[in-house]
């Protein structure tokens, strides 16, 4: 069965809190502490859930040692970046936007496609600028 303390180190180690994590996953703030004292067994289907939410397969919860898991991500909306800590639906929005940065990379390895020719990158960022790479990105993809 799954391991409560693989559980909670997941959790630690996203720096994600408990009630987030509860109400991401659909799991009562209550249920998950039990989960995580070893109170109580999740069942598959909550196992599942947590692992949706700390962006893991579910095996890893019957494991004796805690994943690796990259470091945390640097914030860089301050001058000396120090790590972030999203929130479970920040880093699903984070891992949702590298799914498609690695299908979208694929996709130009086998199209051949080579996105510079598109259009060159804008000497200055202006609005004007943005609209023009903007409307070439829309007919591109039309």
């Amino acid at each position: 069965m799954a391991s409560s303390r693989i559980i909670k180190q997941v959790r630690e180690q996203r720096k994600f809190s408990l009630p987030d994590v509860a109400d991401r996953a659909g799991i009562s703030l209550n249920r998950l502490i039990d989960f995580e004292e070893g109170l109580r067994e999740p069942s598959y289907k909550q196992l599942s859930a947590l692992a949706d939410v700390y962006g893991i397969a579910s095996y890893f919860f019957a494991a004796e040692i805690a994943p690796n898991l990259p470091e945390a991500l640097p914030d860089f909306r301050h001058q000396d970046p120090r790590p972030a800590s999203p929130s479970p639906r920040g880093m699903q929005r984070i891992w949702s936007v590298e799914n498609i940065a690695q299908y979208t990379q694929q996709l130009v390895l086998a199209l051949d496609f080579a996105p510079a020719e598109l259009l060159p990158i804008p000497k200055g960022v202006d609005l004007r600028s943005a609209q023009l790479l903007r409307e070439e990105f829309d007919q591109w993809y039309g």
